[in-house]
């Protein structure tokens, strides 16, 4: 991953970084790379229905939508 980042940046593009687990993202933060975002999940497929509740506010129906946000 690092090389390609040097590889984009090389070429003269920004580069990014992208991980399901922001731990990952954390662990290349304190490594201080050279990069110009990151892409992460915010969810945790793990948690409970209550869990999700409280973190978001509301339950996901599907993956773009949550409950209180009506389509339509």
């Amino acid at each position: 991953m690092r090389d390609f980042v040097r590889k984009a940046h090389d070429a003269g593009v920004m580069a990014g970084i992208s991980s399901h687990s922001p731990g990952n993202i954390a662990r290349l933060e304190d490594l201080g790379w050279e990069h110009e975002f990151y892409m992460t999940c915010f969810h945790n497929i793990r948690r409970d229905a209550e869990a999700v509740r409280t973190g978001l506010g509301d339950l996901p129906i599907d993956e773009l939508y949550l409950q209180g946000i009506r389509r339509g």
